[in-house]
């Protein structure tokens, strides 16, 4: 019908795309900084609400790559809410600092490894505080962590709900994918797609 491909030509079919971090000076030139733009453009963003999952075994970067998606989110105007029970607000600060001081900051000398032996001098510590004036000035009231003790989906609907409806937040991330791996692996496929469904009621 007539409403159908007029909201196609204005672009309602497609989601939030993730191809891109934002623009930096490089040189004295202006460049962009790329996410995933292959993908983000083969799945045609990430769709308001829709469920996406992303899966893979355990320290296969699973996060590390949800963090990136989430820089990118931030770029379109997003507000991401995120909860954890893989791993803590921590390990996802890190990531995030990491993040700041390689694409905002081009030092990619301080890394994980680097930040996590605490193997750090008096130059390094300023690049850290500078990095950590750019996360408060122009992230950190758009990302929100939720500790998450165990993965018990209703406690993190709750801070979703009030997160969305008091706050403007728009994006939620559940990174709690390592469970109760005890049981047989379609149990703990049927627990996944269960709390999706609750999640995005």
């Amino acid at each position: 019908d007539e409403e159908f491909i007029q909201g196609l030509r204005e672009g309602e079919e497609n989601g939030v795309p993730f191809d891109i971090y934002g623009k930096k000076m490089v040189d004295g030139e202006e460049r962009t900084m790329y996410c995933l733009p292959y993908l983000s453009q083969h799945i045609q963003g990430l769709m308001y609400g829709t469920t996406t999952m992303i899966g893979g075994y355990s320290s296969t970067g699973k996060s590390t790559l949800l963090s990136n998606i989430v820089m990118a989110l931030v770029y379109r105007g997003e507000k991401i809410i995120i909860g954890s029970n893989e791993q803590q607000i921590k390990p996802f600060k890190i990531q995030f600092l990491c993040w700041v001081l390689a694409n905002r900051l081009g030092n990619y000398k301080i890394n994980k490894k680097k930040l996590l032996s605490g193997d750090l001098n008096d130059d390094e510590f300023k690049i850290i505080k500078k990095a950590q004036e750019i996360w408060n000035r122009d992230y950190k009231d758009c990302i929100k962590f939720v500790k998450m003790v165990d993965a018990d989906i209703s406690v993190f609907k709750k801070k979703v709900r009030h997160a969305v409806l008091k706050e403007g937040y728009t994006v939620a991330v559940y990174d709690t994918l390592k469970a109760d791996l005890s049981g047989e692996a379609n149990n703990l496929w049927i627990k996944v797609l269960s709390d999706s469904r609750e999640l995005d009621k």
